[in-house]
């Protein structure tokens, strides 16, 4: 579909700059693009623009955006609109009710460029659809009007159940006046029992159409021809439909007829759909110019050529010669059903995919007179399904199959195993430790090895098995008509041996290995979900006994996987009910040891008095993103308790570890919403983040720089120990960099150590970044971070983290920290 000369309105509504930006980038050549970045703006300017298309992100930070939704479908102005839901959520219930509210469709974050334009290019065309179709209807609705035709439904015992007398030309009564009432009752005595005998007559008789005269409301003569077709037209209102139409002496109606079939030609010619009409021997006596268009040829040409000389119609799968579908309507007098493969080649050789029916045309004597066919061009519809079919059964990185096609694949694969007495082998595989390659050389290199990843798999595998890119380094293979597992693990060895090689792009090279989880049907499962979730336990084990390994499933792992469930299951419990709390630890200024602030750190207690340590727990809410609503919950409370100090101390500030897998635009939300509900200042909050975050790719600088608008400070944790880069360095606006405790500990025993702690220190005093040196453990440590110009110190010297109680006792004892 051309949209250049369309006028499209299309609104996107997310809170997120760089989202907006890619959306706009993608679709706005499609028609006139608004942005709004609140639900409260989507409303104004929804009511303000009228857009065809919405693209709305359900998570807004003021209004939630099914509630824009249902507000926009409320609102008389805006509930036209096509809703499309944008959204990072794949819960069910989400998906429910965003169709409540009125979405037709969900586009999943990160938004991918080819599957939006598809989508919406779709919508878009149905809108279009839509309009030429109201437009039809409006131009045919008119000419009916103009026609002195009365149209009406009449139950057996003659009460009028629908008309078009909208005016009241025919009787001097309205169609809601006519409507309930009888039909003798239109007219006089004499004339209305002589039409209902008319009637009567005709309905037993099948006879025909009749003429009829009466005198009319003006005591004027008037003299009408009468249709009545015997079929029911409304549901659960049996009747029979009369067409009435005035028979004039002189020519007048004729020209006005002649005049509203121009009229009515000029409509045709506007419509999209190629509509041609024959006679009975299937030769054309008309074609509109979509018709022409899509033929090659002028009207002029294809006047009283036969149907299937002037229109190539082939099978699209076999190229065979179709028969046109007027020849079966005009043989066997009935309506066809479209032809799902049907291809029109027009004379200059284009090949159009088209949808087409075609219908019998019959006299008021029911004598068949000709046929109309209609055919419209759904070549691009067709690409874009299969565009939209294609993205959403496979990985847009690697065009392997995703998750989707996986798992239908696999149950074809048990279904034919179950006959055949086989099994299915499914393996699952991760690449060791892939996070660094992102972290160390960026995710435009990692995704280039990814790719040559699946490319290597797909040269090792037999041409039926299936390999699925599941997202991150996570790939899946599914080994149909398998004897034993013998074969298994000779074929897994294989993948590792392939696999072994040092891997090069043009810019670096490193070492790759592989672990790899099986699970077998019909040994370990019935069903390619349980296959699914079995694989999975047996790669977790695989990881767990070290890199470069194969597991296969056992009920050993199984009970293992329960345990694990199971201390999901506990986090998640202890989350909700705050379970999990905040030890502090002091930052003191290197000079005086008075305390500046703290380090917020997790503990969770147990019921028997035992603490269990971030890093015992913390991992496993990073995988179950359980982390997300952790650190939520965390955040609030190390900046409500910090407010409450601040009222003795009030420059007191506290500091926040933040995982990888938080640092979302969802997190500059979350710390917005704790910033406004604690009354926390923004410059008391610090977070902490690892050295990863930032290599990630421009989300993270977006993310980045919006929490900076917010006017925190961020900090890097244990500096040092990553990917340290000074182009990051320059890129971010760092506040404070936290030399890690390792070179601290150290320093006295490596002197390379002190070196280094040297050059960071030199490094933060030129780009004025203040300096944190962790794991101060003595005096001689805190001397000489001191004495070398490190301003802040934190460590057991100063003090181990302590319950927020504690904490508060050390406050009112002195604000200075005597070791």
């Amino acid at each position: 579909m051309d949209f250049n000369n369309q006028e499209f309105t299309i609104l996107a509504v997310d809170d997120t700059g760089i989202f907006l930006d890619i959306i706009e980038n993608a679709v706005s050549h499609m028609g006139k693009f608004i942005r709004a970045e609140n639900g409260e703006i989507a409303l104004v300017k929804a009511r303000e623009y009228k857009p065809d298309i919405i693209l709305l992100d359900i998570e807004l930070p003021d209004i939630n955006g099914l509630e824009v939704a249902r507000q926009l479908k409320s609102n008389p102005i805006t509930n036209s609109a096509t809703i499309i839901f944008i959204t990072a959520h794949d819960q069910f219930s989400n998906e429910l009710e965003a169709f409540f509210q009125g979405g037709v469709d969900f586009i999943s974050k990160p938004i991918n460029n080819e599957l939006i334009q598809a989508r919406v290019r779709t919508h878009l065309s149905l809108i279009n659809k839509t309009r030429q179709l109201r437009k039809a209807h409006d131009e045919l609705a008119k000419f009916v009007a103009r026609r002195n035709i009365f149209i009406s439904y009449w139950s057996y015992d003659l009460i009028n159940i629908y008309n078009n007398d909208v005016d009241g030309k025919w009787f001097d009564k309205s169609a809601n006046d006519i409507v309930g009432h009888s039909l003798i009752s239109l007219f006089n005595n004499s004339d209305g029992n002589a039409i209902a005998a008319a009637i009567h007559t005709n309905l037993v008789k099948k006879a025909g159409p009749f003429e009829f005269s009466f005198t009319n409301y003006q005591n004027r003569n008037k003299r009408v021809h009468v249709s009545l077709i015997d079929e029911r037209a409304f549901e659960n209102q049996d009747g029979f439909l009369m067409i009435m139409t005035e028979i004039d002496d002189d020519n007048t109606s004729g020209q006005e007829w002649q005049l509203e079939k121009s009229k009515f030609t000029e409509s045709l010619t506007a419509v999209i759909d190629g509509v041609i009409t024959t006679d009975t021997m299937g030769r054309i006596t008309y074609a509109n110019s979509a018709a022409e268009r899509l033929i090659g040829l002028s009207s002029n040409v294809l006047m009283l050529q036969n149907i299937d000389t002037a229109i190539h119609l082939v099978d699209k799968n076999t190229n065979e010669r179709l028969v046109s579908p007027v020849n079966y309507a005009l043989s066997e007098r009935c309506k066809t059903n479209p032809y799902a493969d049907s291809m029109l080649v027009s004379e200059n050789g284009r090949r159009y995919e088209i949808e087409d029916s075609a219908s019998p045309v019959f006299d008021e004597n029911n004598e068949l007179i000709g046929s109309v066919l209609v055919f419209r061009d759904v070549t691009q519809k067709r690409e874009d399904e299969q565009r939209i079919f294609h993205l959403s059964n496979h990985d847009a990185l690697t065009g392997l199959p995703n998750r989707t096609l996986l798992m239908d694949r696999g149950s074809q694969a048990i279904k034919d195993a179950h006959r055949n007495n086989c099994a299915v082998a499914m393996l699952m595989i991760n690449i060791d430790r892939f996070q660094q390659v992102n972290d160390k050389h960026g995710y435009v290199v990692g995704d280039k090895v990814l790719q040559r990843v699946a490319k290597l798999l797909g040269l090792i595998l037999r041409s039926y098995d299936t390999i699925s890119r599941q997202g991150g380094d996570e790939f899946v293979v599914i080994l149909p008509k398998i004897s034993d597992n013998v074969n298994i693990a000779e074929f897994c060895t294989r993948i590792k041996s392939d696999f072994a090689q040092r891997w090069k792009t043009k810019e670096f090279a490193f070492d790759l290995t592989l672990c790899i989880g099986v699970s077998m049907y019909p040994v370990d499962c019935d069903d390619v979900h349980q296959l699914y979730q079995k694989a999975h336990t047996a790669m977790h084990e695989a990881k767990r006994i070290g890199k470069d390994s194969i597991s296969f499933f056992s009920k050993e792992l199984e009970l293992k996987a329960k345990q694990q469930q199971q201390q999901i299951a506990k986090l998640q419990e202890a989350i909700k009910n705050d379970e999990i709390i905040l030890f502090y630890q002091p930052k003191v200024d290197a000079k005086t040891s008075e305390i500046l602030g703290f380090e917020a750190l997790a503990r969770w207690p147990q019921k028997d008095g035992s603490m269990i340590f971030p890093d015992a727990f913390i991992p496993l809410t990073e995988e179950t993103k359980l982390i997300i609503p952790l650190g939520e919950s965390l955040l609030k409370q190390a900046c409500a308790q910090t407010v409450e100090w601040q009222k003795q101390y009030p420059k007191l500030h506290v500091s926040v570890n933040v995982s990888p897998v938080q640092f979302t635009s969802q997190l500059i939300e979350t710390v917005n919403k704790v910033i406004i509900d604690t009354g926390i200042e923004p410059e008391f909050l610090e977070l902490e983040i690892t050295e990863s975050v930032l290599l990630n790719d421009e989300h993270s600088l977006t993310t980045f720089n919006e929490l900076k608008k917010l006017g925190i400070k961020i900090s890097i944790d244990d500096f040092g120990t990553g990917y340290s880069s000074l182009s990051y360095i320059k890129k971010y606006a760092l506040d404070v960099l936290k030399i890690d405790q390792s070179f601290v500990r150290n320093m006295f025993e490596e002197k390379i150590d002190i070196t280094i702690i040297q050059t960071i220190i030199t490094l933060a005093k030129n780009l004025e970044i203040n300096l944190i040196a962790e794991g101060v453990e003595t005096k001689r440590h805190a001397d000489l971070l001191s004495d070398l110009g490190c301003d802040i110190l934190q460590g057991y010297y100063f003090g181990r983290p302590v319950s927020r109680e504690e904490t508060s006792r050390i406050l009112a004892t002195s604000r200075f920290i005597k070791p």
